[in-house]
């Protein structure tokens, strides 16, 4: 029909395009270890949970959070982990 070949065929809006590349840029802004840290935190695991976890101290992790919050323009531990959620393809 028409309208599916319109949705294939019609390049996003503007502001999808900037909104999907600022999405990407985040995910690829995002360390390793910051990442590993936000899979950790979408489990629901605490601070304190995640840092036994990874061996690291609690305000390391804390501070990784912060960075990753920061990266993804999210305000808060569940911001984040909902971003997380919507983003990254992995929970």
């Amino acid at each position: 029909s028409t309208a599916m070949w319109y949705t294939k065929h019609t390049p996003p809006r503007s502001g999808e395009r900037a909104e999907a590349s600022e999405v990407q840029q985040g995910l690829d802004q995002l360390s390793p270890r910051e990442r590993g840290v936000v899979r950790l935190l979408v489990q629901g695991k605490t601070s304190r949970e995640i840092a036994a976890a990874t061996g690291l101290a609690e305000s390391t992790v804390k501070g990784y959070l912060k960075s990753a919050r920061q990266k993804t323009r999210t305000t808060n531990r569940v911001e984040l982990a909902d971003w997380w959620e919507r983003h990254s393809g992995v929970a």
